[in-house]
């Protein structure tokens, strides 16, 4: 759509992130003119078309990083609609691009407002919560690694809540997929990250843990992890607000959780390179760097290795993890929240 895609290149532009730009303004009129018209016809074959769900769908996104929540509502509740009228999200199989955008819409109306999810949530819907994909053909066309890491994260997951932990798995999974992908020149299908992002992403914002838990800390930590990988609306100024906002309150009081320095750390850097801003630097670089001195983590390349050894993708992430590596160890003013051991504070002396 002209409209959404001018919103586009004026959102990635400084200071042109709010409300319809005046080149956009007019495809967007024109674009509400024809829905209007399309969906007034006595015509089910042209009100339930992809065209139609396409149109509302552009709508619906461009409501969102405008932040009229209203209006994402109203639109994202009326493609629900859409697809139930055509049969349910399986009727879309062949359209996978556009089912993707869709649910794409729909979990970041959700984590920016903590809102539910319209999709796999109202039992009237029958829609059944997406299967995880099966990635076991992709696994293996990996080379075997004899690696082992001190890091290794199989060691919490068994301490883990069982549909936390099956996430936690099929997401891993799916990074180092990608990462094989990125190192062989291949790419993986639509339908395989349509399903990994469906899968994950609706099953973490429907289960709830104890407010402050380990497994809390880690369905927020995972869940902003996945919007790296398969939403990415922070690049068009959406901050995802509720999530953000959660999972900082869950990391800044985590002193009396059973979570290893080392699992701190890539929560930590996960919800850096994800959701947090520069508003955060002032508790999250000293955490940072408290736990870099227990994990003793004096280079980037020794923070590389701790990262990529619960899960990662260095072409995604690497850049802006490094940069907030570099300012952290950079700054004469960041003192660490907690207290190193004495064997490990020299790693930080001058």
């Amino acid at each position: 759509m002209v409209f959404t895609s001018q919103y586009y290149f004026d959102a990635i532009q400084p200071g042109t992130l709010w409300p319809t730009s005046q080149r956009a303004l007019p495809h967007f009129v024109k674009t509400l003119k024809l829905l209007r018209e399309r969906l007034a016809r006595d015509d089910d074959q042209a009100r339930l078309s992809d065209t139609t769900a396409a149109a509302v769908m552009g709508i619906a996104g461009h409501a969102l990083l405008t932040r009229d929540v209203k209006s994402a509502k109203h639109h994202i509740e009326g493609l629900c609609k859409i697809v139930g009228l055509r049969g349910g999200v399986a009727t879309f199989r062949d359209s996978s691009k556009l089912l993707l955008e869709i649910l794409r819409c729909d979990m970041g109306m959700a984590l920016q407002t903590g809102s539910r999810p319209v999709f796999f949530h109202k039992p009237s819907h029958q829609e059944a919560l997406p299967p995880y994909p099966d990635l076991t053909l992709l696994l293996e066309l990996r080379e075997p690694t004899a690696t082992s890491s001190r890091y290794d994260s199989a060691i919490f997951l068994s301490d883990m809540d069982d549909d936390l932990s099956r996430a936690w798995k099929v997401l891993s999974e799916f990074c180092s997929v990608i990462n094989y992908a990125i190192d062989s020149g291949q790419r993986i299908s639509t339908e395989t990250f349509l399903d990994t992002m469906a899968s994950v992403m609706y099953r973490l914002t429907d289960i709830r843990f104890e407010p402050g838990s380990s497994d809390e800390a880690l369905r927020l930590g995972l869940l902003a992890f996945a919007c790296s990988v398969f939403l990415q609306w922070k690049h068009l100024g959406l901050p995802y607000s509720h999530l953000t906002s959660a999972l900082r309150t869950c990391l800044t009081t985590t002193t009396s959780l059973p979570i290893t320095p080392e699992l701190l750390l890539w929560l930590l850097m996960a919800g850096a390179v994800s959701v947090f801003n520069d508003a955060d630097d002032r508790w999250l670089k000293p955490m940072l760097l408290a736990n870099m001195v227990l994990c003793e983590i004096d280079s980037w390349s020794k923070m590389q290795h701790l990262l990529q050894s619960f899960m990662w993708i260095g072409l995604i992430h690497d850049r802006s993890a490094k940069r907030m590596f570099d300012s952290t160890i950079a700054s004469p003013t960041i003192r660490p929240l907690a207290l190193p051991s004495a064997s490990s504070s020299s790693l930080w002396e001058t």
